[in-house]
């Protein structure tokens, strides 16, 4: 099984600035890059209207903004992009369970 480098982002210039690190180690290794935003939907307890279509959509053209500059920056880049139901760090650091004899 071939490994692959993970990298999370948010939207944000320093969540960029580490993806493109991670695509130009990601190329320099030969590994794939699995790029990751984590958008847990959960209603807030406010009297705001809320739509979880919109925030989908949001999270979805983040990563297709992110993955077109990835690929545009770094040609032959194998990567998948891929948004997580959960909150970040939970998303980011699953536990792996491992079970006793």
């Amino acid at each position: 099984m071939k490994r692959t480098l993970v990298v999370g982002v948010d939207g944000s210039p320093q969540s960029r600035a580490a993806a493109d690190w991670a695509a130009q180690e990601a190329v320099r290794r030969d590994l794939p890059l699995h790029v990751v935003h984590a958008w847990p939907w959960a209603p807030l307890a406010a009297p705001i209207v809320q739509d979880r279509d919109t925030g989908a959509h949001r999270a979805d053209d983040l990563l297709k903004e992110v993955e077109g500059e990835l690929t545009h920056r770094h040609p032959g880049l194998a990567l998948i992009a891929e948004v997580l139901s959960d909150a970040p760090v939970p998303a980011a650091c699953p536990v792996a369970v491992v079970p006793h004899p």
